[in-house]
Parts: structure tokens; C-alpha cells; sequence
């Protein structure tokens, strides 16, 4: 079974506890997503895992890391490909968050993203790495090297500072207008 056609894809990368999950949130503060700028939260204090862009686009999200799940790399395929057919009419975007370092039973970001390439065929993957959490606390710079070396020439890459509030840039990466 093929899945529908994937647009985009992001995922913001960083240590246990840096902020992935508060920076992805964020991007509810872009109005075109239809929140008044408030973070998108459900009654049980949950985002909404689907979210239209427009009426042919809709934007899949996970803001709990694979690695926080114990998901192995086919379990966390398998949960997006079964998503992704409840969306088949539309094109669907992908943005989730992962951890910078193998934990439970997930390998490392850059083999992950690989991989959900390989497997998706997005037509446009870009990383966003917490290169300094909410607290100002740097990545350990081998970390950072041996995620940007192993994501070199893959996809688009870039460091963000885990201070600021980039829920306008990671949301302005689904904007098609």
C-alpha cells in the first residue's frame, strides 16, 4: 500500500526535555492556521495530531519524539503511513519532533530522516536543530557535528536557538501561498 503525496516534511531535533515540543506548539501563533494565535491545545491539554493548511492540504503532527514513545523505526513508519491514509484525499505535510541522540529503540535523527525519506519521498525535508534549549544551554558540539554530517547533502538544515519562539519560521515552512 502506497501513501498519499507528501508535500513537506520538518523535524525539529534536540535533547530530552530542550523545548522541541513548545517550539513546534508555537506555530499555532501564525494566524493562517486558524487559532487566533494561541497555541493549538485539546481539551485533555493535547495538540490536534491533523490540521488543515487549506482545503487541499492538511499537516500531520507529533510533538512527543518516537524515542519518548519506544517506538522502533517500523513502529514509527507504520503509525505515519496508517495516518497518512486517513488524510488520502489530501496532499499532507509532516512535522514531528526527534531526539538528537539514539534512545529506546530509535537510532540516531540523522538515520531517522534518512530513512522517512527513502520511505516517504517528501519533496522538501528540512531539519531544525535546538542548538541551544530554552535554558541557553549549548548541544554538545559532536553531537551537532555528527547530526549536520550525517544529514549533509540530504535535506535542508539549520540551527535554531531554543530561546526564541520560531513557531513563525517552522510554521512559515507549510505556507504554499
Amino acid at each position: 500500500m502506497s501513501s498519499p503525496f507528501l508535500e513537506r516534511a520538518l523535524f525539529v531535533i534536540g535533547r530530552q526535555g530542550d523545548g522541541k515540543s513548545s517550539q513546534i506548539r508555537d506555530i499555532f501563533r501564525d494566524r493562517r492556521l486558524h487559532n487566533n494565535g494561541k497555541s493549538r491545545i485539546g481539551e485533555k491539554g493535547s495538540l490536534r495530531d491533523w490540521v488543515a493548511l487549506s482545503n487541499e492540504r492538511h499537516l500531520h503532527i507529533r510533538v512527543t519524539s518516537p524515542h519518548e514513545y519506544g517506538d522502533d523505526v517500523e513502529t514509527f513508519f507504520d503509525k505515519i503511513e496508517r495516518k497518512s491514509h486517513s488524510a488520502s484525499r489530501y496532499r499532507w505535510n509532516f512535522l514531528c519532533a526527534l531526539q538528537a541522540s539514539a534512545f529506546n529503540k530509535m537510532p540516531d535523527p540523522e538515520n531517522v530522516v534518512s530513512h522517512f525519506m527513502k520511505k516517504f519521498e517528501p519533496e522538501r525535508t528540512r531539519v531544525l536543530l535546538l542548538y541551544r534549549n530554552y535554558n541557553g544551554t549549548l548541544i554538545d558540539s559532536s553531537v551537532l557535528t555528527r547530526i549536520q554530517d550525517g544529514l549533509d547533502q540530504t535535506c535542508e538544515f539549520y540551527l535554531i536557538d531554543g530561546r526564541r519562539d520560531n513557531g513563525l519560521l517552522i510554521a512559515d515552512f507549510f505556507d504554499f501561498t
